[in-house]
């Protein structure tokens, strides 16, 4: 009898330990798959045609988000650091449809390409421009037409060239990336600059994206799809 019950102990002990084994395993199975699933998440590309959102990439205004209208742009508060935010953030005036030079919609926009940005709220007539003054407040124009061919070249005014600082140049850019946005219809060393609740057209350091398209800088965005 007594050899019976040792021989019980240890299958229980046996079949505990085989439990908490599977249980562990099915943890680590299931931590592996969701760090997957945000990754995922977080790389998948931003395509011309897509609606972004554009958060400050500055340590201080991390809560923030872009918003614009007719009148200008401004600063709104965004908690969430993520495409899946609040009201605030996802409002028609925050959510900005982002079309690539040339490109047909749903491709990958690479580091580098010009690019135009629209406002959901107010459609494709309406889109982000600035003033060649460094004083001048980036606002909503309208502006008629589609932006292809040499139509470019009349609509530079609406035309920003966007830099990743995590892609390479001629690289898909993608979601959660820091990136900035130059603004040659200005001057050759303007880059969109958030500076108070305002955005303007403003000089940046080295004109390049590493200096540029960097967190803890005014001319740093993080781009989400919404």
């Amino acid at each position: 009898n007594n050899h019976i019950s040792k021989l019980s102990l240890r299958m229980k002990f046996l079949s505990l330990a085989i439990f908490v084994g599977l249980f562990l395993a099915a943890c680590v199975s299931c931590s592996v798959a969701a760090k997957s699933s945000n990754n995922n998440a977080r790389r998948k590309t931003i395509s011309s045609g897509d609606f972004i959102i554009l958060k400050s990439a500055h340590s201080n205004c991390s809560k923030i988000s872009l918003s614009c209208n007719k009148s200008g742009c401004q600063w709104t508060h965004c908690p969430s650091n993520d495409a899946k935010v609040s009201s605030s953030c996802s409002s028609e005036n925050a959510e900005f449809k982002i079309t690539a030079r040339g490109e047909t919609l749903g491709k990958p926009i690479k580091s580098g390409e010009k690019v135009s940005l629209t406002v959901r709220k107010y459609g494709p007539q309406y889109k982000l421009t600035c003033g060649k003054s460094s004083t001048a407040q980036c606002h909503l124009a309208s502006i008629k037409g589609h932006m292809t061919g040499n139509n470019w070249l009349i609509y530079e005014k609406a035309t920003f060239q966007i830099f990743s600082k995590e892609a390479k140049d001629s690289t898909p850019i993608h979601n959660g990336d820091v990136v900035g946005l130059k603004y040659l219809h200005s001057s050759s060393k303007a880059w969109l600059t958030k500076s108070g609740k305002f955005l303007y057209p403003r000089s940046c350091s080295r004109n390049d994206k590493t200096s540029c398209a960097k967190e803890d800088s005014f001319t740093g965005f993080k781009i989400f799809k919404s």
